[in-house]
């Protein structure tokens, strides 16, 4: 087996993972009824564009429509919302493929119920300090980049847009940057540009920082991202919700299709943006529910050939069946 790049940082991800099953063998993680019935669902979400309609969907009355009584929360990273899956602290969860994959080749059992977002030129990328001396793609060669976490979505990406400028993985030093500290990180000089995202991003703009990157356009354009996903155990043994969920969310992407005022009125409530802030910031122009396992494999192929993963994980392994 050959050495993959990010060998120390997937097993971290998945004993994250694996502890918190391990800890969770008196708690079924499952799905209670509450008064009138309705089925209560714990879902975990990151505080990105795309979680828009989980929000519109509780506030329309959608969810509780379908028979559900929904507590939404903020998840603070991908190996926090994994960890919750597995100890039952939550029944679904916004994850990214890379995540998923990740740990799929190191036994970990989650399974997505339905798509959350898809790359969107202008979303995310790279950015620098003002008055920085890197203006292309090709001056990041030898330079630090910080990015949420290592053997994530993002440095993946980045790795597929600097092969553009023939920058190779080993040209730059990706540095784990928490997400709320990734803008500031340009300015303390403890990275020379950093991947920006949701808030930050839209922060970044608005203070003028140059993107090096478009995250989301030439070699990476429509790259899928980030599906709602459960533990395998836990669908199986609670189709009905899934289905009740897929629904809700359904009726709410429709809406937001229709009406991007009221995906923008939405975003100051979960992503901490000014009224000005929301509407400016980009938006999904698609919201597509139903999983897509032609796209997915794109995620795995550019995993293995990047030395994400030791060999391509099929998507009909993690997906709901």
């Amino acid at each position: 087996m050959r050495s993959l790049r990010h060998a120390r940082t997937i097993p971290a991800l998945v004993a994250a993972g694996l502890l918190a099953a391990t800890g969770s063998a008196c708690s079924s993680g499952s799905a209670s009824t509450g008064s009138g019935g309705a089925t209560k669902l714990k879902i975990l979400v990151s505080p990105q564009p795309n979680a828009a309609p989980i929000y519109i969907a509780k506030q329309k009355g959608l969810f509780a429509k379908h028979g559900l009584d929904v507590t939404v929360m903020a998840g603070q990273s991908g190996s926090s919302i994994v960890a919750a899956l597995q100890s039952g602290g939550a029944n679904i969860g916004m994850v990214n493929y890379v995540t998923v994959f990740s740990g799929a080749s190191h036994g970990l059992k989650l399974k997505f119920v339905a798509q959350s977002r898809v790359g969107q030129a202008g979303a995310d990328g790279i950015f620098t300090k003002k008055g920085s001396a890197i203006r292309s793609m090709a001056d990041l060669k030898g330079k630090k980049i910080g990015v949420p976490g290592t053997g994530s979505v993002a440095d993946l990406v980045t790795d597929l847009r600097l092969a553009e400028a023939g920058v190779g993985p080993k040209d730059v030093k990706y540095v784990q940057v928490p997400v709320p500290n990734s803008l500031s990180s340009l300015d303390n000089g403890q990275v020379d540009a950093s991947w920006l995202t949701g808030t930050q991003e839209s922060r970044a703009r608005t203070a003028g920082n140059p993107r090096i990157i478009d995250a989301w356009a030439g070699s990476a354009g429509g790259f899928p991202i980030a599906g709602w996903a459960g533990t395998g155990a836990w669908i199986n043994g609670h189709r009905a919700a899934v289905t009740k969920f897929r629904a809700a969310l359904n009726e709410a992407s429709q809406l937001a299709q229709k009406d991007p005022k009221l995906v923008r009125g939405t975003l100051p409530t979960f992503m901490h943006l000014t009224a000005a802030q929301a509407a400016s910031i980009a938006i999904p122009t698609t919201w597509p529910v139903d999983n897509d396992p032609a796209a997915m494999k794109r995620v795995s192929d550019a995993m293995t050939k990047l030395g994400f993963l030791d060999k391509p994980i099929q998507p009909a392994d993690v997906l709901m069946s």
